[in-house]
């Protein structure tokens, strides 16, 4: 049986004893761990972990619910040394979506603030990783690993992995992407003692948990800022002389802004000299790719590897360049050619699986997760469902090439990586079932609107009362804009709203008659609009 300890060995395993695993601050100090330094926290958290979780029977799932931190893969070692199997949770968990992940993994405790919750033993991270010496007396590792979907736009779901598949799966990225001439060509003139890798997506993300174990299996020096700001990414970038790093297009943006605020002429020159020569590429993920990123990278000369793909199958499927000339002139949405082991194809219009055309993108082989939790017990994925995941996603398979032409289903993914349900939103906005004969939320651009028809509210009050509304939902959630419109909007043969036609036909409206569709922008009118 292979457990969590492959994982393990296969993090710690490409490094010499005088080779830095890790730096990191605390407070303004900077320390520096060193392989046996990672190793002896680790034990000395598990030696805590066993006595602390001591009632609790082995083989349960403990969930982690702590934000990115130099330690947080010592507890989730820690915790695999013991004996037990780990879930990971989301730091700014509600009690609804917290309540939902302890009933769906049966949870014994949680490693995160002791008083996340009343339902299970909650352990404060900081304590725990307090520890500083110690041995654990169990022989026996944890087997398997739980992500779960963020739950903040319907119930959350549960996405397991066994050590093996987890364990394959890293091994693949790894030889695939650091394999990769444009990872090659980065590094050639640094040697390996200089690839060092900035820390940033939440841990408890399949990307940002992935991609520390890929690059500590290569034996890169991970690098830890003093916190998540992008001032503060951008100054570890520079100072600590970062080689690559990882994030959704919405923290690579915020990056690069920072260095175009800052200099008269963006160019290679001026890109190195602010970020320094070492800084040649990275990996983005999670979201449509903004097309005027593309020219961008190509004038700096930086190597941004593009990987689609979901929690559940390994957190890719196929990966591509930016700058590639297939990505830079080619059909718009290139996502790359097929790695990760996958078997993939696409749905066709007659509900066929086949390797070619356009269709709903979906993949078989063993690299995608093995089960879900129900109550604690795990389900296995090919049972349950089938051979085939679906990915919810229209692609175009042409040959070797995979483009993806936007979603199958009724889902929004911002630029943060965020996951919007339509079907959800529109029931947040559920008082407009009484004052409007139609309503649709639809996602243009990537960003969640508002499409209203046939209100009988006055139209001044009818957009305050869904500003209202709107102030009440996440953030990333939030509607941008709202048309409202004198026509009937497009419908189905089932007389349903017809939500892939709203763009295109508010498009044509505005463009023919102008006065038939009015727009309101509710984050400019956010201070003006009063309950």
């Amino acid at each position: 049986m292979i457990t969590l300890e492959s994982l393990y060995q296969d993090v710690v395993g490409g490094f010499s004893s005088d080779y830095p695993f890790m730096e990191f601050y605390e407070g303004d100090e900077k320390r520096v761990f060193y392989r046996e330094d990672f190793q002896r926290k680790t034990r000395a958290v598990a030696a805590l972990l066993e006595e602390k979780l001591s009632g609790i029977e082995k083989g349960r799932f403990i969930g982690i619910k702590h934000e990115t931190h130099p330690f947080w893969f010592c507890v989730f070692y820690g915790l695999g040394m013991c004996g037990y199997n780990v879930m990971f949770l989301d730091e700014n968990a509600n009690k609804t979506v917290l309540h939902n992940c302890i009933s769906m993994g049966n949870l014994g405790a949680i490693i995160g603030k002791a008083d996340d919750s009343d339902e299970v033993l909650c352990l404060d991270f900081d304590e725990i990783v307090s520890a500083m010496e110690g041995e654990p007396q169990n022989t026996k590792w944890g087997e398997m690993l739980c992500l779960c979907t963020s739950g903040t736009t319907g119930i959350a779901k549960t996405v397991v992995f066994k050590a093996a598949t987890i364990t394959r799966i890293q091994r693949v990225l790894r030889a695939t992407l650091l394999g990769h001439p444009c990872n090659l060509d980065s590094c050639y003139a640094l040697g390996v003692d200089r690839m060092r890798v900035l820390a940033t997506l939440p841990m408890r993300h399949i990307f940002g948990f992935e991609v520390p174990s890929i690059y500590w299996g290569f034996g890169c020096t991970f690098v830890f800022p003093k916190n998540q700001g992008v001032l503060e990414l951008v100054r570890t970038i520079r100072e600590e002389k970062i080689w690559s790093t990882y994030g959704v297009p919405a923290l690579w943006k915020a990056i690069f802004n920072v260095y175009k605020s800052r200099t008269e002429e963006v160019s290679e020159d001026t890109f190195e000299e602010f970020f320094g020569s070492q800084f040649k590429n990275g990996l983005i993920g999670g979201a449509k790719i903004d097309e005027d990123l593309k020219p961008f990278l190509k004038t700096v000369g930086f190597q941004m590897g593009n990987t689609y793909g979901q929690t559940e199958t390994g957190g890719a499927i196929s990966l591509g360049y930016l700058t590639e000339e297939k990505s830079m002139s080619g059909i718009p949405g290139y996502s790359g050619q097929l790695f990760n082991g996958h078997r993939a194809g696409v749905i066709n219009s007659e509900g066929e699986w086949v390797r070619n055309g356009k269709g709903e993108l979906a993949v078989a082989g063993l690299n995608i997760y093995d089960g879900i939790l129900r109550d604690g017990q795990f389900i296995s994925r090919q049972e349950e469902y089938g051979e085939l995941q679906h990915t919810g996603d229209m692609f175009l398979i042409d040959g070797d090439d995979f483009y993806c032409m936007g979603r199958a289903d009724n889902m929004i993914i911002n630029d943060a990586g965020e996951n919007i349900y339509v079907e959800e939103l529109e029931e947040d906005f559920a008082f407009l079932k009484d004052v409007t004969s139609q309503y649709a939320a639809v996602g243009v651009n990537n960003r969640p609107i508002l499409a209203v028809s046939g209100s009988d509210e006055k139209e001044d009050l009818l957009i305050a009362k869904i500003a209202d509304v709107n102030r009440t939902l996440p953030h990333y959630k939030r509607v941008e804009n709202v048309y409202v419109v004198s026509e009937k909007l497009p419908v189905t043969s089932k007389n349903e709203v017809d939500r892939k036609a709203i763009e295109e036909t508010i498009t044509l409206w505005k463009r023919e008659n102008a006065d038939s569709v009015r727009t309101y922008n509710l984050r400019k009118m956010s201070r003006n609009i009063k309950a």
